[in-house]
């Protein structure tokens, strides 16, 4: 019998988990990393410290305790509107699956999730800045190209 994956919003206790897995996600086409591991995990518990549930929210996919999928969404609120309404915008800022894992749809039902819980807690959007690897699977999320969003990106590589 196979695992019940399950879906959720990270917890502190989790962090220590997180930090390995960006850190697997950075160092899978990186080289050369400034940090070790360690080093990067301080870095990133740091943040992770700082910023979830304030500018960030992450949801996991979870296997028998191990988290083995991610979904870090940036929010930010628009500026009042004449109406009641309070409205967000989301910004998908990173998807990881391990490795070993991947191809099973873990990810695509973690996203499906994630867009179901943004639907009720007053995201207006959710917008993504993908890899070009990751294009085909945002497309199948239904994200689209023409939603209207501009920008203007400072790198220039």
């Amino acid at each position: 019998m196979e695992p019940i994956m399950q879906y959720r919003i990270a917890s502190p206790a989790d962090y220590g988990q997180l930090a390995h897995l960006y850190w697997t996600y950075a160092s899978e086409e990186n080289d050369s990393p400034e940090f070790d591991e360690n080093a990067f995990t301080r870095r990133f518990h740091a943040f992770l410290k700082a910023c979830m549930g304030v500018d960030y929210i992450c949801w996991v996919a979870e296997e028998a305790g191990r988290i083995v999928s991610v979904v870090y969404i940036g929010m930010l609120e628009k500026m009042p509107s004449l109406s009641e309404e309070r409205l967000r915008i989301g910004y998908v800022a990173n998807v990881f699956t391990l490795p070993a894992l991947r191809n099973r749809e873990i990810a695509a039902g973690l996203m499906d999730t994630v867009q179901d819980w943004a639907r009720t807690h007053s995201f207006e959007t959710l917008f993504v800045l993908p890899g070009e690897k990751s294009v085909p699977f945002f497309e199948r999320q239904a994200f689209s190209a023409d939603n209207g969003i501009m920008g203007y990106s400072f790198r220039k590589d």
